[in-house]
């Protein structure tokens, strides 16, 4: 072994954009028992070990760093190059330096950096950590400031991660400011539209906490009240600007309830569309001009949980064979119903999510059988479950969702009920009653 700086250590390893008064941690790994400094935007800073290796009479890595914060900046708004940081080890008599192979830069306030979306479907999400699911998605076409790049993804102006994969990004010599000339709030018959003209594509997501649904349009730099008409499903409407963006807060009516929302960006600007209440007819059909889309979970490739039968009847094919006679049960009630799959095959969550946005459905149900870990007494688990969110908080807002965990497989005793034809027709019929009470409140 010699004495050395690990290359691939260095920090950071692509390039790195953030704001100014933002905190990094530099790091690199060198000898325990080194003196480590980093030299970066002309200064050099005295980086700490870790404290993790004790033993420094035998050459072993430890981990230096030191928290550095992105300096601010004077003039015109733009990106500044800090360069690459150099790290320098003092081991032993020994000296040694090492770049990093990225760079790193301060993207100052209305800095002219932006991101366009160039896939049909872009997803955002609150971290760089895609495990707890997307937040909002973005459309192609729509424009938003970068405030921050790390690894493979891009920070928007909202404070949402996207990946560098799915934008074009871009620098231009004077900030884009986008004009909202105009603004309106259209009543529909099923779908209410406030419609924002601007001069330029901007980025735009929307939220609802049950009470308020708010509308941020990125980089937009004016603002027009839509006049709201009496049979409109809000009070009120308010815009305030601020930190490069435009949101729009509209206040819902008392005992007034939406049943989705969506953003569509337009050749003209970006629309909000809003779903008015969904309700059942009167007679045999209540269900009639009523649209459910049901997703089997599992199929293919997934077979989902296993039962007592092994891979002679899996979730997968429990769930379809639910499915089939629940389509059959709201049709029957005058309903249109749609499925995810009609056979056995693979369709990924997002495949799945696709097919809902395209049909934007009054109901979205997904139906699954439960499962539970080996280690667990499977006699002792037992019953049905529902999952939903009122506040339409989540992907997919444009319509109401619900899943379904209709048993659980491993369960001796729910496997013979959940494989029954007999009882899958009396929770189809249960499930269809549900739907109808649901759209009769």
């Amino acid at each position: 072994k010699e004495a050395d700086i690990i290359a691939s250590s260095t920090f950071p390893q692509s390039q790195l954009y953030r704001t100014p008064g933002e905190v990094i941690t530099l790091s690199c790994k060198a000898p325990a028992g080194s003196r480590v400094t980093v030299k970066i935007g002309g200064q050099s800073y005295e980086m700490k070990p870790s404290g993790a290796v004790t033993n420094t009479k035998e050459l072993y890595a430890d981990t230096y760093k030191y928290d550095y914060t992105i300096p601010s900046f004077q003039g015109t708004p733009r990106n500044v190059d800090l360069g690459e940081p150099v790290y320098t080890m003092e081991y032993k008599g020994i000296t040694k330096s090492a770049k990093a192979p990225a760079k790193v830069g301060a993207i100052m306030k209305n800095s002219p950096f932006y991101a366009r979306i160039e896939k049909a479907v872009a997803y955002t999400y609150q971290t760089t950590n895609t495990s707890n699911g997307a937040s909002y998605e973005l459309y192609r076409g729509m424009v938003d400031y970068v405030t921050g790049m790390t690894g493979s993804f891009i920070r928007l102006s909202s404070g949402q991660w996207i990946s560098k994969s799915d934008v074009m990004v871009y620098e231009e010599k004077a900030p884009i400011q986008p004009v909202v000339k105009s603004a309106s709030y259209i009543v529909g018959e099923k779908w209410d539209s406030l419609k924002f003209d601007i001069s330029s594509p901007a980025a735009a997501i929307a939220s609802f906490d049950g009470k308020m649904l708010k509308l941020n349009i990125s980089i937009a730099s004016t603002s027009i009240l839509p006049v709201l008409p009496q049979n409109s499903l809000f009070s009120a409407v308010k815009a305030d600007k601020g930190d490069g963006k435009t949101q729009y807060t509209l206040t819902l009516k008392d005992n007034q309830r939406i049943e989705g929302y969506y953003v569509e960006l337009t050749s003209t600007g970006i629309v909000l569309h809003v779903k008015r209440p969904v309700k059942a007819a009167n007679g045999e059909k209540p269900l009639t001009g009523i649209t459910i889309m049901l997703d089997p979970g599992h199929g293919g490739s997934d077979p989902g949980a296993t039962g007592p039968w092994g891979w002679r009847y899996l979730e997968k094919a429990i769930n379809f064979n639910m499915s089939t006679k629940l389509k059959a049960e709201l049709e029957s009630l005058g309903a249109t119903v749609l499925m995810t799959r009609t056979t056995d095959v693979a369709v990924s969550l997002d495949e799945r999510l696709t097919a809902s946005r395209n049909v934007k459905p009054d109901l979205f149900i997904s139906v699954h059988a439960n499962s539970m870990n080996d280690n667990v007494d499977i006699s002792k688990v037992d019953g049905f479950s529902a999952f939903y969110r009122e506040e339409l908080s989540i992907r997919g807002t444009w319509a109401p969702s619900v899943l379904i965990e209709s048993g659980f497989v491993p369960n001796p005793e729910e496997f013979e009920w959940l494989i029954s034809s007999e009882e899958q027709l009396k929770l189809a019929k249960t499930i269809s009653e549900a739907v109808v009470k649901y759209f009769q409140q």
